[in-house]
């Protein structure tokens, strides 16, 4: 069986997986600036970010459906 490597590191934290992005430069160090203030992590900063951003996508354009063939 092959090892799923976006779960490295996530064993501990049920219903995550590991992702990665390519970041605007200001924006990142905005994120870092933000995580800093407010005393969280910057998983957490990003977290809440996405959390927001799903939800008023799905505000404006109705429930999303999954991907065909994707599990």
């Amino acid at each position: 069986m092959a090892k799923d490597t976006n779960k490295k590191g996530t064993s501990a934290m049920e219903g995550y997986t590991r992702k990665t992005y390519i970041v605007n430069e200001d924006l990142s160090n905005k994120i870092d600036a933000i995580s800093y203030w407010d005393r969280a992590s910057i998983k957490d900063v990003v977290f809440d970010m996405q959390s927001n951003f799903v939800k008023a996508w799905e505000k404006k354009n109705g429930p999303l459906k999954p991907i065909p063939g994707k599990k």
